[in-house]
C-alpha cells in the first residue's frame, strides 16, 4: 500500500486523537483520599485518576506532532503506551479488576498492531479498546 493511500486514514485518526472527552464517574462511597472503607480505591478515584493519565498521554502526542520528531503513527503508539504503563500502574476497584484487565489488554493490542505498522488492525482494535473504556467511564481515553 502506498503512503497516499494510508493518508485519508491517518488524518482521521489524528483528528480522532485530538478531540478530548472529559471523566466522570459515579461515587461509590470513597472518601476524601479516594479509598473506601477496605482501603481499596474508589472506581470515581480511579476513573478521576485513569481520566488525567489519558488527557497527559493526548498532550503528549499533540506536543510529539507539533514539534515534527514524529509521525502520527508513531506518536500515537508512545501515547498509548503511556497510557497502558500508568493506568496499569493504579488498582483496579474492587470488583472492577476484569473489567480493568480487559481495557488493558485491547490497549495493549492496539500497541502492538501500531508497532507491526498495520494500521488497519490498529484502527479496529482501538475502536475495541475505546468501546471498553468508555463503558467503564474512561471517557478522556476515547479517540472520538
Amino acid at each position: 500500500m502506498n503512503k497516499w493511500a494510508v493518508a485519508p486514514i491517518l488524518g482521521a485518526f489524528a483528528v480522532s486523537l485530538l478531540m478530548l472527552g472529559c471523566g466522570g464517574g459515579d461515587d461509590d462511597g470513597a472518601n476524601a483520599a479516594g479509598t473506601g472503607d477496605d482501603g481499596a480505591i474508589s472506581k470515581s478515584a480511579f476513573l478521576k485518576e485513569g481520566n488525567a493519565i489519558c488527557l497527559d498521554a493526548k498532550k503528549e502526542i499533540e506536543a510529539e506532532l507539533h514539534s515534527g520528531k514524529g509521525n502520527l503513527v508513531s506518536a500515537t503508539g508512545v501515547g498509548l503506551q503511556t497510557e497502558y504503563d500508568e493506568i496499569a500502574a493504579l488498582s483496579a476497584p474492587t470488583g472492577d479488576e476484569a473489567k480493568v484487565k480487559a481495557i488493558l489488554e485491547a490497549t495493549r493490542k492496539t500497541i502492538a498492531e501500531i508497532k507491526t505498522g498495520n494500521i488497519g488492525k490498529a484502527t479496529t482494535q482501538l475502536e475495541a479498546a475505546e468501546k471498553l473504556a468508555g463503558e467503564y467511564g474512561l471517557t478522556a481515553c476515547l479517540v472520538n
